[in-house]
């Protein structure tokens, strides 16, 4: 059986095309090159992320596989593939530099490529935002207002206060610097109609966790229902709680 030869050459590291939104690690290999000279054949690439540790390689992400058809090449001819980028998430906990390790094999040929700086890590930017949702809405419901203030009650967002026929759309504050979490809230669901042409409404649903008592009275409307940090919420109303997306 005649042999072919594969001779690896430096790869190339871009950085991938979509980068990620949460706080982890990706990886940049994205074209291997090699020659190679010889009739058809299957080349195997292997490639895993790690580190040195105690002089030994050590994989932090599983070994990735993927095949390519050779074609037959009578010279040392050039070639090269796309690796999809691996995310790393958690992160090594190591302060050694990730490295990647790349194998081209075939029938005879078994070759292993360091490469370095192939580990970008990309941070989160950081999330200043509430979003919540209904769920379990009130039949008949077509509109809904919220509130949200921060613990002191000091400070007030409001959202849908003026909107109509808004049941479906998710309410978001951006929430400004300083504010104290736990968040307090105020939740409104009505019906509305139009009757000579005005607005009518009939509230269905009221949960509010800003004021206890009423009038030196406990109020009806108030339960201990918070928002504790930032990001995506449903609250639903069957179970009066918020739960996070």
């Amino acid at each position: 059986m005649e042999r072919g030869q594969i001779v690896a050459l430096p790869t190339v590291v871009i950085p991938p095309e979509n980068t990620p939104q949460k706080t982890r690690a990706m990886t940049l290999i994205a074209h291997p090159r090699w020659k190679y000279i010889g009739p058809p054949t299957t080349i195997r690439f292997e490639w895993q992320i790690g580190q040195y540790w105690l002089g030994t390689f050590d994989g932090i992400t599983a070994r990735q596989y993927t095949t390519r058809s050779q074609p037959a090449s009578t010279e040392l001819a050039e070639f090269e593939t796309s690796l999809p980028a691996i995310s790393l998430s958690p992160l090594s906990p190591r302060d050694e530099p990730y490295i990647c390790e790349i194998w081209f094999k075939d029938k005879f040929s078994d070759l292993r490529v360091i490469v370095e700086n192939c580990v970008k890590i990309v941070e989160e930017a950081p999330v200043t935002t509430v979003t919540v949702a209904l769920k379990n809405r009130p039949s008949g419901a077509n509109k809904w207002q919220m509130s949200v203030f921060d613990w002191g009650f000091t400070q007030q967002l409001g959202w849908g206060l003026d909107a109509h026929n808004n049941i479906g759309e998710a309410a978001v504050f951006e929430i400004p610097d300083g504010w104290t979490f736990p968040l307090r809230i105020d939740i409104g669901i009505l019906q509305e109609w139009q009757e000579n042409g005005e607005w009518q409404a009939r509230q269905l649903y009221w949960v509010q966790s800003h004021r206890e008592y009423i009038f030196g009275e406990p109020d009806p409307d108030y339960k201990e229902v918070f928002i504790p940090e930032y990001g995506s919420y449903r609250y639903n109303v069957a179970t009066e709680q918020f739960e996070k997306v």
